[in-house]
């Protein structure tokens, strides 16, 4: 999650010409992206002891929504020395991200317009205070009549709203009095909000009701309005996580990807409401630079993450309300609700300051690796079922903690699915881990450079499976391995390798770089920068005298008119923001070079375009690049339109100490964008050295004249390639030297000219044959063979009658037995001499067996049959009522059909059919009573009653359910009062019945005077059946929607 940055918070927009600022919108696919990951139902943290079906990973293809598909996607399974992932994972789109497809907008405010100052601007940086709300309070209505489904958005914005609330110290209220609130309505097909505090009376926020009412939506929706952009718009450290495709970018979408400097408090988090998925359609946009990542950006996230609520909670400086705020560890930060502040640790560990670890009795533990280069093992040998283990590793700084798998038996599914897993968290510690299983060791874990990188969190876990038998257990090797790279000392942009000590390192320097840190350009070098890394080679943000900052685009508009990079994908852009704070024109962004130049003559040579929509006034669009050294700065502006095209401009770069070139764009009227700057050796026309000098095979042409060939290549032109006429037969040649080179064999193949075969006279029968080395070969068996050449069939006289055997070791069989057969050779029927009379058996297990009946009958051999009543009231003599009208009671109930004569009051029509039966309060008295009872002797035994009920009118009485033994006093089952609902609702609940048992339903006349008629209460579709009730209907009445009385 992105908030908006101290000195960026108005540099995002888009254009400035008004057809532009009508469409101005951050981005078409938003909605899609923001829920792409969603679509399975769960919270943040994983629920501790959570059961699963184990069958369910034995399915071909994995419901894409459920939740054994998001866990398949974090699986690395290590089977017979090969990493693989399960095979029954669904990676097609979901249905509901499907649905908000396209539908997203962030339309830019009032505020967001370039303003004409009053005065001249003091440059400051714009505070993130203009873009917070006032008291951290969003007060909100829903535009209910913008919703035809009422319930379904106000189920799912209380439960957003919750979650947000429960996150920190910013709290979404409902409405009072408030001028400025946000309104959410669902009538415009979009999933949007304007960014932060717009200071207006109603501030839309859009839930399309058709696609956008989901619980994860609005929370995406609602961190927009609280302040924040999306994750990948991270500009100072999206490249070391993701990268981008951006071949299939649209001027309409690249708004979603531009890259903003943006406050941050925590790391890169790919599992944030707020970072968009990889993918749209068949369509790549994104990749994780850490492919076995890529699950984070698809897990369900009903909630906002761990690093969400660290962001929320640090951006709204909710600690600062905190008298003696606690010292949260090991990640942990301070949470602050309803001015209580505790800390929020990772999952897994707990306490008042996370360092208490959540883990099963008899394992888990914390690991003090107390120096470089120590290490320690966790070894789970005959582990038992149920565990849910927490690993703690911590080393000194200036290390990383890597994990090596030993040993690894754990068990898998027949699709590859982990039953029992080890999660190892190499990226975040607040995010969810790598699961791993299978039965081979070897594999490696080293936390990545993202935030602390001596602390790593494992964890085991074989409670979710725990029908499962145990697998042998695994062995780790946890080391604090010494990391000078851990503070990232290399740059522009540079390999850094990890030397013995935790102050050795070494950096690969980027061409055109040199010196220790790579921070150091020769005289013969050349440097460029096309901005495809965004500020993170030449040129880095200016921070002195600025108000914004440059963004980094694939599209800017220039009149009416797109355009695209002059080199590679981006350009440097000026655009004002999509912020809620004031920008104004003459506002200044900055970019300069920070690497040491060698003193030398060189030529600055950069492409730039200013629009041609002048429009007279002041506030022309000005590009200013200033030389600046231990002489006195050089100055060359630029403010004349270059029609909407990109211009090449040349700068003489004298040789002078201690130089630096700065960019300053001066936003106005005009767009400007900035690509493709390069510093070259030599003056701009100078002689050149290397005209008529070409260099083949990638050889670079120095200053001397003379060409500098890679290696493998000799020759005045590197013309002479080593591995010309290799003997390499199945295999590569590999250039070691000018004169040398060595084969590097394709898998399978040896020796020295990569022509000898070891498998060419191994016969391996049922199964195929791997070249271990030049002189060693294993067979690899099909399934359900075994043997050093495969042909052992440890099943070849093995009956298993009514089963398939399945061969588990080259002398061990098991037998799987076909439906309704057990034994270990699949031929004891346990239904054989059981007598279901009227349905049949089935076998549970070896020795119990259970008839399932046939409709109408009941009881363990289905031998009783059902006996069932029904009052519907669509005859006036019914056989098979149980009911007839009291004659101890006031007035009788009236059969009728259509409304009641009464207006306001009773049904419109019967639940079921065409008639019911009401007792009508016209012309009678508070507390008359009618009735109606049982008539027939019941067999004695469990019955279910069930009825649907209307109770609408201002002077309802009461309704009554009673049963009555012989002469004994009535017994009360269910009573309801006074109007209960415009509908007819159900009622139903399981009665012990005897012979003398009676039924009865009263209707007590309501009101207090006898003119107080709309009370009429009616009754419908009675029904008794001699069984229990089905689980659905509960015990007692449920106001349900039915048909209305439709009476005003």
């Amino acid at each position: 999650m992105k908030f908006v940055p101290l000195l960026a918070v108005i540099c995002l927009s888009f254009c400035l010409i008004p057809e532009c600022q009508s469409k101005s919108v951050e981005s078409q696919f938003d909605a899609y992206f923001a829920n792409s990951r969603y679509a399975r139902a769960a919270n943040g943290k994983e629920k501790k002891g959570k059961k699963f079906d184990p069958k369910e990973l034995d399915k071909p293809l994995l419901d894409e929504n459920s939740i054994e598909e998001e866990y398949a996607e974090r699986m690395l399974v290590f089977l017979d020395g090969k990493k693989t992932k399960p095979k029954n994972m669904n990676l097609k789109q979901k249905k509901k991200s499907m649905e908000a497809d396209l539908m997203d907008r962030h339309p830019r405010g009032p505020a967001n317009e370039p303003r004409v100052p009053t005065k001249r601007k003091k440059r400051v940086f714009v505070s993130e205070e203009n873009v917070k709300w006032p008291n951290r309070i969003i007060p909100y209505t829903i535009s209910s009549s913008t919703y035809a489904n009422t319930n379904g958005i106000n189920s799912v914005w209380s439960t957003a709203v919750n979650r947000f609330n429960e996150a920190g110290c910013v709290k979404w209220v409902p409405r009072t009095s408030e001028t400025h609130f946000i309104e959410v309505v669902g009538n415009s097909a979009r999933c949007a909000s304007f960014v932060g505090y717009l200071r207006r009376s109603a501030q839309t926020l859009w839930l399309y009701e058709n696609g956008c009412v989901y619980v994860d939506t609005a929370l995406h929706e609602m961190l927009h309005a609280a302040g924040t952009m999306h994750e990948q718009s991270r500009i100072q450290d999206r490249e070391n996580i993701i990268s981008f495709n951006w071949a299939p970018v649209s001027s309409g979408s690249e708004l979603n990807y531009e890259g903003y400097p943006l406050f941050n408090a925590r790391e890169y988090d790919l599992s944030s409401v707020l970072q968009y998925g990889l993918t749209y359609g068949s369509t790549t946009y994104m990749y994780v630079n850490d492919p076995d990542l890529a699950y984070l950006t698809r897990i369900t996230q009903n909630d906002l993450s761990f690093y969400d609520k660290a962001e929320l909670n640090a951006f709204y400086r909710c600690a600062d309300d905190c008298t003696n705020p606690p010292v949260c560890q090991n990640g942990g930060f301070v949470k602050q609700v309803d001015g209580v502040c505790s800390c929020e640790c990772v999952d897994g560990l707990t306490g008042t300051d996370c360092t208490q670890l959540d883990t099963s009795s008899g394992c888990g533990g914390t690991i003090d690796l107390t120096s470089p280069g120590a290490s320690d093992t966790i070894i789970m040998n005959g582990y038992q079922t149920g565990l849910t283990c927490t690993w703690l590793i911590k080393g000194p700084v200036k290390t990383k903690i890597r994990v090596n798998v030993d040993s690894l038996g754990l068990p898998t599914s027949s699709q590859g699915n982990c039953y029992h897993y080890i999660e190892i968290r190499d990226y975040l510690s607040g995010s969810k881990g790598k699961l791993i299983c299978g039965n081979s060791g070897g594999a490696s874990f080293t936390k990545k450079n993202l935030g602390p990188t001596n602390m790593m969190i494992v964890r085991f876990n074989s409670a979710q499976y725990n029908t499962i038998s145990p697998g042998s257990g695994f062995s780790l090797t946890v080391t604090a391995e010494p990391s000078a790279c851990s503070s990232s000392p290399c740059k522009y942009p540079a390999t850094c390798t990890d030397g013995a000590t935790i102050n050795d390192y070494t950096c690969v320097c980027t061409a055109g770089y040199s010196g220790t840190n790579c921070d150091r350009v020769d005289a013969s070098a050349t440097v460029s920068d096309s901005f495809e890394d965004d500020f993170t080679t030449l040129m880095t943000h200016g921070t002195s005298g600025v108000d914004f900052q440059w963004s980094t685009n694939k599209y800017h508009r220039f009149n009416t008119i797109d355009k695209t990079a002059s080199d590679g994908d981006l350009m440097a852009a000026l655009r004002n923001n999509f912020f809620s704070t004031p920008f104004y024109y003459y506002y200044v962004a900055k970019m300069e070079t920070s690497v040491v130049f060698e003193s030398a003559n060189r030529c600055l040579r950069f492409d730039y375009v200013i629009a041609n929509n002048d429009i007279g006034g002041t506030y022309t669009t000005r590009l200013t690049v200033r030389v600046y050294s231990d002489a006195a700065p050089s100055t060359n502006e630029f403010i004349t339109n270059t029609g909407n095209e990109w211009t090449t401009a040349e700068i003489d770069l004298p040789a002078v100490n201690n130089m630096r070139v700065e960019f300053e764009g001066r936003f106005g009227y005009q767009g400007l964008a900035v690509d493709n700057i390069r510093i070259t050796p030599l003056l701009c026309n100078g002689p050149d050295p290397c005209d008529g000098v070409v260099c083949q095979n990638g050889g670079v042409c120095e200053m001397s004249g003379q060409c500098n060939c890679q290696l493998g290549f000799s020759g005045e032109f590197c013309e002479n390639d080593v591995c010309s006429g290799n003997t390499c037969v199945n295999g590569v040649c590999d250039r070691t030297s000018s004169t040398e080179y060595t084969c590097q064999c394709d898998s399978g193949w040896y020796g020295p000219n990569c022509d000898v075969d070891p498998c060419l006279n191994t016969n391996c029968n049922q199964g195929s044959c791997e070249a271990l080395s030049e002189t060693q070969t294993q067979c690899n068996c099909d399934p359900g063979w075994f043997g050093s050449n495969c042909d052992v069939d440890p099943c070849l006289n093995m009956n298993c009658n009514q089963g398939s055997c399945e061969a588990l070791s080259e002398t061990q069989t098991q037998c799987n037995c076909d439906p309704g057969w057990f034994g270990p050779v699949c031929d004891v029927d346990p239904c054989a001499g059981v007598n279901c009379n009227n349905g049949a058996c089935m076998a549970q297990s070896e020795t119990q067996t259970q008839c399932s009946c046939n409709d109408g009958w009941s009881g363990d051999f289905c031998d009783l049959q059902l006996v069932s009543y029904t009052c519907d009231f669509e005859t006036p003599t019914e056989s098979n009522c149980f009911l007839v009208e009291s004659s101890s009671d006031q007035f009788d109930f009236t059969r009728n059909t259509g409304g009641t004569p009464t207006g306001k009051t009773g049904p419109s029509s019967a639940f079921t059919g065409s008639y019911y039966k009401f007792a009508e309060a016209t012309n009678r008295s508070p507390g008359d009573i009618a009735s109606l009872e049982s008539n027939i002797p019941f067999n004695a035994g469990t019955y279910c009653l069930s009825l649907n009920i209307h109770m609408s009118g201002r002077h309802i009485g009461s309704l009554r359910i009673l049963t009555k033994e012989g002469s004994a006093s009535a017994v009360t089952q269910q009573q309801y009062t006074n109007a209960q609902s415009n509908a007819w609702f159900s009622f139903s609940k399981e009665l012990s019945l005897t012979s003398s048992t009676k039924i009865i339903i009263e209707a007590i006349r309501g009101g207090n005077r006898n003119r107080q008629h709309k009370g009429d209460i009616a009754v419908d579709n009675i029904k008794l059946t001699s069984s229990s009730c089905p689980p659905a209907s509960g015990s007692g009445g449920t106001g349900q929607p039915g048909k209305g009385n439709g009476k005003k």
